[in-house]
């Protein structure tokens, strides 16, 4: 708690001093440069980020007054030859003394973009990660020093604009940050490994680094002996020092895990600084002049904070919960490329622009970005189980396939499916689905199978998963009945002697997929069929019915998860540890989208099992499971949800009307999301007496009349049972869309 408190502390003291420089900043930077000629101050040059860029004002004219004072009762001009800190500025042009009003003019948009919002973001971005930290409360000394970076980084940024104004506040803090800065880069590291354990470097060169950067920023400071290319001299060789500690840091660690946070820290101080050094620094000091502007090469640690994040969000930095919901995600994401499309929209555009035109071209930029990724992610999740899915990508098709498997309805249906990925994927030929009996050495197949294959296949017991070869011919056990298996049988096209272990891992888990599914088709079947037997003899024995079928999903929803679920868990931690050990870059990319991609797997196993059996609902309560389904059909559909409910509407309930309650609301939402294209759903549930009353109105097509077999109203038939298992009515009416009427007996 006094650690918290004392980052607190330091972030507000960081917040007042950088608002204070902030406020100095929006000096407007001049940018004129003077030579005397005689008694006479003239112009020598105009900076082309400064004012005089654009004023009008040429090389050679005569200087009169600056504020209305001569030229040589100007500290700035008569010291230092420069025009800067003046509101008015008088020349003599042909005869006539011609004023210019600074303040006022458009020509300052450029500089107060370079430097006042970009050093304003990008304090803003630190001051993000540093109340991160101290809000997960990760008290070590390496997050302290973290946290002292990053803000030195956000003073550099904006004292470099100070120093070009020779503004005092940033003469003097610009040399000790600059050169602080990469000194606590590496002290940070220094910190966070040894308490990871892993020391490779002494504390001696720590404290070297220490002492060049604060006598060579105290020279500066005083102005004795360190120009500006010594000050860059001296920030290059702290930098090489400091690449050269990393190099080999990086050669002596072992740990897989720290390896890969070492990666990462060291890419960030690269990315950062390899601009700045090797297209401004050292051609400054070579040349006289950088290839590129030193404001656009300090752009480039804006990364800094971002991979910080990134690494913070993906545990490779801290061991801490980070969420980000999807708007703050994508919002950060669109900044960099925001700011930098507005950037090269000012630099290229033929007229001048004002702060209030980019600042619109900004905004609408942001915004456009946020909505393309928002649209992005809605079409990888719509047409992902459409469009083809590469060669061996293998993770990617069990995604697609999961996803098809929810919409289909008949077993034929997902056995062709199953046959897609086949072939698509593995090139399998000549698909087709047989029958092997369980009891007699029979293989049912319209084709005539080769005779040893065919002894291979009826040699040995059968079980789901299995997969069988003989020469090009490849069988999997997808599925079984009472009597015989479901398989499917194709041809190799290509003659290789077995399949690789990655290949039978797909092929089972496919398998497991196929199996699933076609047993919750043959277990709907037999429900309906009872259902339709006994619906009219026994309403008890229709309440029996939802609770073993209630216990059935509870069942397999465990099946899924200690088997499958935990085996895809266990590849994707394989494949991680083999993409960090992975020196090919391409191969690294590949293994990456593999691992992203069994994520999408896993989290979609996660909210099958949670449909199968609402955990959340016997560890939490009818209402806050309730609440969590009314947020997940918000998140998931663009159809507005309205919901009443009346005080303690759900007091007293017992068990059978707490899951009846749960699965009809969470049946009335599925069957809106599928097929109402509603764009308003009303729902009301109250108390009426010892009634439970359920009302439901949509804006949508309503009930179309179907064939009662038909497995896509399984849910409204589903809903019937439920309430009338519990003695209760139900009404369904079309009028402008679905309105349906539920009275329970309570």
């Amino acid at each position: 708690m006094i650690q918290r408190k004392k980052y607190t502390f330091f972030l507000i003291v960081f917040i007042l001093l950088f608002s204070f420089l902030a406020y100095q900043n929006l000096t407007p930077y001049i940018g004129i440069h003077l030579a005397k000629d005689g008694d006479t101050y003239i112009t020598d040059g105009f900076s082309d980020l400064g004012w005089g860029w654009d004023s009008g004002i040429v090389n050679g004219e005569e200087i009169v007054f600056i504020d209305g004072e001569t030229p040589d009762n100007n500290a700035i001009a008569s010291n230092f030859f420069r025009i800067e800190k003046a509101e008015t500025i008088t020349v003599k042009r042909d005869g006539e003394l011609i004023t210019y009003d600074i303040s006022g003019s458009t020509a300052l948009t450029a500089q107060y973009i370079f430097y006042f919002v970009f050093p304003l973001a990008y304090f803003l971005m630190n001051l993000l990660f540093s109340y991160l930290l101290i809000k997960q409360r990760i008290e070590k000394q390496s997050t302290s020093i973290l946290i002292i970076l990053f803000n030195v980084i956000s003073f550099c940024y904006i004292s470099a604009s100070l120093n070009t104004k020779l503004i005092l506040s940033g003469e003097l803090l610009l040399p000790i940050t600059f050169l602080l800065a990469p000194v606590l880069f590496i002290h940070f590291i220094f910190h966070y490994f040894a308490e990871l354990d892993f020391k490779w470097v002494s504390k001696k060169v720590i404290y070297f680094l220490y002492s060049l950067a604060v006598i060579g920023s105290v020279l500066s400071s005083l102005s004795l002996t360190l120009s500006r290319s010594s000050l860059l001299i001296t920030f290059l060789f702290i930098v090489l020092i400091i690449i050269l500690i990393l190099l080999n840091g990086y050669t002596t660690i072992k740990s897989i895990q720290a390896k890969d946070s070492f990666r990462w820290l060291f890419y960030s101080f690269l990315i950062a600084l390899t601009p700045f050094v090797l297209l401004y620094g050292i051609p400054d000091i070579l040349l006289g002049k950088g290839i590129i502007k030193a404001e656009i090469a300090t752009m480039f640690i804006i990364t800094m904070p971002a991979i910080y994040l990134y690494l913070l969000a993906s545990d490779k930095l801290y061991q801490m919960k980070l969420t980000l919901n999807r708007l703050p995600y994508f919002s950060l994401i669109s900044l960099v490329p925001a700011l930098c499309i507005t950037s090269g929209f000012y630099l290229l555009a033929e007229q001048n622009q004002t702060v209030i035109g980019i600042l619109r071209f900004f905004i609408i930029t942001f915004i456009t970005i946020i909505l393309f990724l928002s649209f992005k992610g809605y079409l990888d999740r719509a047409l992902k189980t459409n469009l083809f899915v590469d060669y061996e990508n293998y993770p990617n098709s069990l995604y697609r396939f999961s996803e098809v498997l929810k919409k289909l309805t008949t077993k034929d249906d997902i056995l062709k499916s199953a046959q897609r990925e086949l072939r698509e994927v593995i090139k399998l030929s000549n698909l087709t689905t047989v029958s092997v009996s369980k009891f007699h050495p029979i293989v049912c197949s319209h084709d005539k199978l080769d005779a040893e294959f065919n002894k291979k296949i009826l040699k040995n017991p059968l079980k789901i998963g299995q997969v069988i070869q003989y020469q090009t011919n490849l069988m999997i056990i997808v599925g079984e009945e009472q009597e015989f298996y479901y398989a499917i049988l194709g041809k190799r096209t290509r003659k290789t002697s077995l399949m690789s272990t990655q290949q039978n891992d797909w092929l089972s888990a496919l398998a497991y997929f196929t199996s699933i599914a076609l047993e919750n088709i043959r277990k709907l079947e037999d429900t309906i069929n009872e259902l339709n037997n006994l619906r009219s003899k026994s309403k008890w024995l229709s309440k029996l019915l939802f609770n073993i079928s209630e216990k059935e999903h509870r069942r397999l929803a465990n099946d899924i998860h200690d088997s499958f679920l935990q085996d895809l868990i266990s590849l994707n931690r394989k494949i991680h540890d083999i993409q960090t050990n992975t020196p090919n870059k391409e191969h690294q990319l590949q293994l990456q989208e593999a691992e992203e991609e069994i994520l999408d797997i896993i989290y979609t196993i996660r909210e099958t099992l949670h449909e199968l059996y609402p955990a959340f609902l016997s560890e939490f309560g009818l209402d806050s499971a309730l609440d969590e389904l009314y947020s997940k059909f918000r998140l998931r559909c663009n159809i507005a949800l309205d919901v009443n409910m009346g005080e303690d509407v759900f007091k007293d309930l017992g068990e059978d009307h707490v899951l009846a309650v749960y699965r009809i609301v969470q049946e009335l939402l599925t069957n809106a999301t599928k097929h109402s294209q509603a764009n308003h759903i009303e729902l009301i549930i109250r108390r009426e007496n010892r009634e439970l009353l359920i009302l439901y109105k949509d804006d949508g097509i309503g009930l179309q009349e179907v064939n009662k077999n038909d497995y896509k109203q399984m849910g409204i038939r589903g809903i019937e049972e439920r309430v009338y298992s519990l003695d209760g009515s139900i009404q369904f009416t079309n009028n402008n869309g679905l309105s349906v009427h539920i009275r329970i007996p309570i």
